[in-house]
């Protein structure tokens, strides 16, 4: 079985060594803060070696990352196109504590345990991502980005006040390369690699004149499905145009347009036993196909097994436009971003025993306004106001085996104001206090028509309502609900340079992730906001004349009111049932450290290694499970309370208090080497090595067998030749070098206890690709 490429003490003998490592070289900090000039025959000397400099906009001004009071990961754009990064699921590979899976077209973002399984229309992300400023609400709409960018920054921690509504673990930052007017220049790539990768990029910036610039740029990138029924396949095509324009000195606007299309089939899902093995395959790629689900007899009560499994798609379009507005006033600098986004997200997937079609709708409209201070003023702060509009309407089918037995269609309205400030004023020369507020109002409301039934066979997979639509033997229920959802995010904190290039920094924080509506009659319709409150203290730190960076950071989180999506009781029409709904289902303690290191050996050679560990603990988390009751049996490990009638649902209390959170290991990171050869022709050579490791975890909230990942390391090499001129190069690359086969998230089966279905990471793949720039 291919499930486990490396046993639990290995991943901990790697993470305890990366972590010896990095405190050898904290050992060796004092030395090395003490030691004069290097002499004239020293290595350092001779090689003039520095490490480059990040900059990052993280708290909404332009700033070095070694200088940021902040706990923030920069993956460069040289990072994102040596790993091959085109979707946000790739950025795990890069960021540690960050797990991402898909539940059908949606992305199920975690960071450091703080997330939940968002995969209906009503459960929200709790990581923001924005996308050059741009708020993007929709985790189906989270792909279509990752081209033509500079930098990725992954905010750790709460990040209430200058990002405000669902950041309660934290925001994920693309920033895109922009036009400028200085030249023309451009770069177009191709790629070919294992099933049948065919990946295209181009990017083109041409000035007008002085004043005025354009760049576009476009991604196409198709493979064939990582699994055996071709699911994990990908059929991406995006395009992006932005038109800068500098009518004078203080002046700049940038018009900004997107597409994008995602189809192919999607996210798929394989089968595990009760002991976590994949079933009836030695190859887990291979636990997808519809045989092997057949074989598993999921049919009940004499119903048709499952059809064939190849009949799913993905038909997810993204486009929004915006408008970056800033001036120089003087005093300080205005920034105004009005925005607007449309998602259609329409797909249809396969699991286990049922499968789910989709038509989503989302259109949001977005404006935020803000003053902010000169860059070398003495005193820097940001104040703003920000709005946020959004309406979805969605289609959601559920077919159990071969039949229709589900359906509704949710109308959902969200609006918020927000205003915010953040400053950072000094004390001495060395010491600055940090402050933030932030005050949210947010109003939602639902109006949903919900079908429930049995009405037999109808045609798969989809259908719409008409007169002859089977949804007539369904019975119809009504839900409709308004409420508005107050919230007071604050910030506060210290930074003191220790010396020119070391500094440490303390911040307590919050941040909320809003509440919302579930399908069900009042007052049992609503969640609450979840909350997070966050004590972090670092220290950023660069020696040996820039060579080495090393960069530490302690944490402890209270999270309150975790937001929890599973089946559970509804009522409607004041009688009982069941659905997908999210809850409030407990609280949660998190801590840990993160140590990050860079070590630039000489000119040629880098070491990078980034350690993080994790201790998360449920102090309360209960739910009710409707499956522990009669035919439809529930296992857990947690503890099961006695039978018990909720919303008049017959189940059972389940109480995992003192668990640790889903998809939170105690211990993960990255460990990477580079090495340049000058070859006598001028040209480079480059070889890189990055690994990732993570001990074991589990990622489903039945903490049974079938829902645990053991520990793993997977790794990746490259070797690149880029010509003299640097105007062109080709990469070679193999992926996952292991082929572990890492298990994402899911849930378990309905029908079968015990039986899990999940996402998995791509197998072992590989590559070549070339460039040419100008």
């Amino acid at each position: 079985m291919k499930k486990n490429m490396i046993a639990g003490p290995s991943s901990r003998r790697l993470a305890l060594g990366a972590t010896a490592l990095a405190l050898v070289a904290l050992m060796a900090l004092p030395a090395a803060g003490q030691q004069t000039a290097p002499q004239a025959d020293a290595p350092q000397a001779k090689d003039n070696a520095a490490l480059d400099e990040i900059v990052v906009t993280a708290l909404r001004r332009r700033e070095s990352l070694q200088e940021a009071p902040v706990a923030v990961a920069a993956v460069t754009a040289e990072a994102l196109e040596r790993q091959g990064i085109t979707n946000v699921a790739d950025l795990q590979k890069q960021v540690a504590g960050l797990q991402i899976s898909y539940g059908g077209a949606v992305a199920d973002v975690y960071l450091r345990g703080v997330g939940n399984f968002a995969t209906d229309q009503y459960a929200e992300s709790a990581i923001a991502m924005n996308v050059d400023g741009v708020y993007i609400a929709k985790p189906a709409g989270f792909n279509g980005f990752f081209f033509d960018v500079d930098r990725v920054e992954v905010l750790k921690g709460p990040q209430g006040t200058l990002y405000g509504r669902n950041a309660s673990g934290g925001a994920i930052n693309v920033i895109t390369k922009k036009p400028d007017t200085d030249k023309v220049s451009g770069d177009a790539g191709i790629e070919f690699g294992s099933y049948e990768l065919v990946k295209a990029t181009a990017s083109l910036n041409v000035p007008l004149n002085d004043k005025v610039a354009v760049r576009g740029s476009f991604l196409a990138s198709s493979h064939s499905g990582y699994l055996s029924d071709g699911y994990d396949d990908d059929k991406t095509q995006a395009a992006r145009v932005q038109i800068l324009a500098k009518p004078d000195d203080v002046t700049s606007v940038l018009a900004s347009f997107d597409y994008s299309h995602v189809g192919g089939k999607g996210a798929g899902t394989i089968l595990l036993d009760a002991n976590g093995k994949v079933l009836n395959s030695s190859d887990p790629w291979m636990g997808a196909s519809s045989a092997t689900a057949n074989a598993f007899k999921l049919a009940q009560n004499g119903a048709p097994q499952l059809p064939v499994r190849d009949t799913g798609w993905q038909n997810i379009r993204n486009m929004g436009a915006s408008l970056d507005f800033e001036r120089d006033l003087g005093f300080a600098n205005l920034t105004f971003i009005p925005a607007v986004r449309y998602l259609m997200d329409d797909y249809f997937t396969w699991v286990p025993g049922f499968s789910d079609a989709v038509t989503d709708h989302t259109l949001t409209s977005s404006v935020e306004a803000r003053l902010s201070s000169e860059e070398d003023s003495w005193l820097k702060w940001v104040a703003g106001l920000y709005f946020f509009d959004e309406d979805d309407k969605n289609h959601f089918q559920v077919y159990q085996l071969v039949n229709l037995d589900y359906a509704n269609f949710p109308e959902l309205h969200t609006r918020s104001y927000a205003a915010f400030g953040d400053v950072t004023a000094p004390v001495t020369d060395n010491f600055r206090l940090i402050g933030g507020l932030r005050y949210t109002i947010e109003d939602k409301s639902q109006h949903a028509l919900e079908y429930v039934g049995f009405p037999g066979n109808v045609n798969l997979p989809a259908f719409t309502l008409n007169s002859n639509d089977p949804l007539t033997g369904l019975t119809q229920y009504e839900h409709i609900g308004s409420t508005t959802y107050y919230a007071f995010n604050w910030k506060a904190g210290f930074q003191y340079d220790l010396s020119q290039k070391s500094m440490v920094y303390f911040t307590a924080s919050t941040g909320f992730k809003s509440g919302g509506y579930i399908l069900s009659d009042a007052p049992y319709d609503r969640y609450a906001p979840e909350k997070l409150t966050a004590f972090e203290i670092g220290s950023k730190n660069r020696f040996l004349d820039d060579r080495l960076q090393l960069n530490l950071e302690a944490f402890y989180w209270k999270y309150k009111n975790h937001q929890e999506t599973l089946f559970g009781p509804v009522v409607e029409n004041g009688v009982g049932s069941t659905g997908r709904i999210t809850v409030n289902a407990g609280d949660a303690t998190i801590k840990g450290f993160d140590v990050s290191t860079k070590y630039k050996l000489t000119s040629h050679d880098l070491i990078s290694a980034d350690v993080e560990y994790l201790d998360s603990i449920y102090d309360s988390f209960s739910f009710f499970s409707w499956l522990n009751s009669g035919s439809l049996p529930f296992l857990t490990t947690c503890k099961a309370g006695a039978a018990a009638v909720r919303s008049g649902v017959s189940g059972q209390m389940v109480d995992c208090s003192g668990r640790g959170l889903i998809r939170a290991p105690k211990w993960t990171g990255t460990l990477g080497y580079e090495h340049d050869f000058d070859l006598a022709n001028g040209a480079v050579l480059a070889a890189n090595i990055d690994s990732q490791f993570s001990s074991g975890y589990y990622w489903g909230m039945d903490f049974i067998a079938s829902e645990y990942q053991d520990a793993y390391t997977t790794t990746n090499i490259s070797l690149t030749y880029t010509a003299a001129s640097d105007a062109w190069s080709v990469t070679g690359y193999v992926n996952n070098v292991e082929n572990a086969a890492i298990f994402t998230g899911g849930n378990q089966d309905m029908f079968k206890p015990g039986i899990a279905y999940t996402n998995i990471r791509p197998p072992r793949t590989f590559g070549v690709r070339g460039k040419v720039s100008f």
